[in-house]
C-alpha cells in the first residue's frame, strides 16, 4: 500500500523502543509485534466504543467492516539505532462531510488523551474519554501491554500527530490499573460488544474426571489476526487478477469459521482458518470473472450486468501465473 509522504499528521504515529533489549537497531519479532498488535486492538476497541455511544448501533460481538478500514493501521517506516516505528492509519475514505476526522482520527486522538490520563493518573480524564466501565478496562488493560514494565531491558516511547512524545511512562501495575478503571459494573449485563474478542491463549489447565479442562492461569495471550484483507492483486491457478486498487475485505470470525467479505461483489467466502478463507475468496473472485467478465449482456439480467461492470473495472489485466 502506498502512502502519501503529506499524510494528515492526525492520522501518523510513531513507537520508538530504547535501552539494552534494542542493540544496533534490532528488536525481538516477538516483542514488536505484540507492542503493534495492541496498539491497533486499542484503537479498535476506543473506535467501538465511540462509535456505538454516539450512534447507538449494537452489533454483538462482530464489529463493523467500515470501521476496521478506517482504523486499520499501516507500518511505513523503520529508522535504526534505538529502534523506531512510523505508522499511519489507512487513508480517510470518501465522504461527503469533508474535515470531520473521521473513527480512525477520533481513536488515535482518544489514545493520546488516555496516554496522558495514565500518565497523570487521573481517572476522571479516563471516564470522559471511556465513559463506559467495560470498554475503560478493556482498553487500559490493552494500553497497558504497549507500554514497559518496571525492570524490562527496553523503554517505550510513543507519539501520536503532533503532540508531544510520552516517554518513560510505565506499565502501570493491577491496584493502579484496577484505581483507573474505576468500580467495575456490578448490575449492568455485560457488553458482549466490547467484551468479545478471539484470543490464543497459552493456559494451565486442570482436567476433571470426565476430561473437561477448567483454566488455573493464563501463561501468554495473543489477538486472532482478523484484519481486513486488502489485496492488490488476486491469483488463482495459473491466473493473476491485477486490481485498478486495493480492495478493503472485511474478516470475521466466528467459532472456527473464517469469512473474507467483499460486499460490492457479493463475495462471501468462508474457511477453517484465515488461509483458508482467502483462498476460497480467490476462486469465488475468479468464478465470477469467468462467468460474467465476457458474458454478452442480452444473456445477463440487470443485476448481472452491473456486477459485469464493476468486475471489468476492477481489474487492469490478467497475466499469467505461471
Amino acid at each position: 500500500m502506498v502512502v502519501s509522504e503529506m499524510a494528515d499528521s492526525r492520522r501518523r504515529l510513531q513507537i520508538r523502543l530504547t535501552g539494552e533489549g534494542v542493540r544496533q537497531g534490532r528488536v525481538p519479532v516477538q516483542l514488536f509485534a505484540r507492542k503493534l498488535q495492541c496498539l491497533q486492538e486499542s484503537i479498535l476497541q476506543i473506535a467501538l466504543g465511540k462509535q456505538s455511544r454516539e450512534r447507538d448501533i449494537s452489533r454483538g460481538g462482530r464489529r463493523p467492516a467500515f470501521l476496521e478500514r478506517q482504523c486499520e493501521l499501516f507500518l511505513v517506516e523503520t529508522v535504526p539505532g534505538s529502534f523506531l516505528a512510523r505508522l499511519e492509519l489507512a487513508p480517510p475514505e470518501p465522504t461527503l462531510f469533508e474535515g470531520i476526522p473521521d473513527l480512525g482520527e477520533a481513536a488515535l486522538a482518544d489514545l493520546r488523551r488516555t496516554l496522558g490520563a495514565i500518565e497523570a493518573q487521573d481517572a476522571g480524564v479516563l471516564e470522559s474519554v471511556l465513559p463506559d466501565p467495560s470498554l475503560r478496562r478493556i482498553v487500559l488493560r490493552t494500553v497497558a501491554n504497549v507500554l514497559h514494565a518496571k525492570g524490562d531491558d527496553y523503554a517505550v516511547e510513543l507519539a501520536i500527530g503532533d503532540t508531544p512524545p510520552i516517554a518513560g511512562l510505565v506499565r502501570p501495575g493491577r491496584e493502579l490499573l484496577s484505581q483507573l478503571a474505576g468500580p467495575a459494573p456490578v448490575s449492568a449485563k455485560p457488553s458482549r460488544e466490547i467484551q468479545l474478542a478471539l484470543i490464543h491463549a497459552r493456559c494451565l489447565a486442570r482436567f476433571d474426571e470426565a476430561g473437561k479442562p477448567a483454566i488455573q492461569e493464563i501463561i501468554d495471550w495473543d489477538f486472532v489476526d482478523s484484519h481486513p484483507y486488502r489485496p492488490a492483486q488476486v491469483g488463482w491457478g495459473e491466473r493473476r487478477f491485477v486490481l485498478q486498487h486495493e480492495l478493503a475485505c472485511a474478516v470475521t470470525v466466528e467459532g472456527n469459521a473464517w469469512t473474507v467479505i467483499y460486499e460490492p461483489l457479493h463475495i462471501y467466502a468462508t474457511g477453517e482458518s484465515r488461509e483458508g478463507a482467502l483462498q476460497e475468496f480467490a476462486e469465488e473472485f475468479a468464478s465470477l470473472w469467468d462467468m460474467y467478465a465476457s458474458a454478452p449482456d442480452d444473456q445477463l439480467t440487470q443485476d448481472a450486468i452491473m456486477l459485469k461492470s464493476r468486475l471489468r473495472a476492477l481489474v487492469s489485466e490478467v497475466k499469467d501465473a505461471r
